[in-house]
């Protein structure tokens, strides 16, 4: 999977647009073309621009890397996303402009 995927599975995720996610990113109004380009490949974002992204996407910029998970974090983060795939019984929906404010819960499973 490449940078670009990543970044849309997050983005969609998250509830956001690409114009959104652009312009919180700092790239101004015409942003959702940038990001769009890097979601597709055709542009790859550079270290500090992925930096922005991670944060206004609340997750670690590692997430955007195919290495294999070398943290803790890394592996805690990637079951996350494992679990919202096998599980998804609660559809992200329309999420408030900062997108780390609104986690979805997690239940214990039992």
């Amino acid at each position: 999977m490449t940078v670009g995927q990543r970044m849309k599975k997050v983005r969609l995720f998250r509830g956001m647009t690409q114009k959104q996610l652009g312009i919180m990113a700092g790239l101004g109004a015409n942003g959702d073309i940038r990001i769009a380009q890097y979601e597709s490949g055709v542009r790859t974002p550079k270290e500090q621009m992925l930096i922005k992204i991670a944060d206004v996407l609340c997750v670690q910029p590692a997430v955007f890397s195919s290495r294999v998970y070398a943290s803790k974090n890394d592996f805690i983060q990637a079951l996350f996303w494992i679990e919202r795939i096998v599980f998804p019984e609660e559809k992200p929906g329309k999420r408030s402009q900062n997108a780390c404010s609104s986690q979805p819960e997690t239940t214990e499973r039992g």
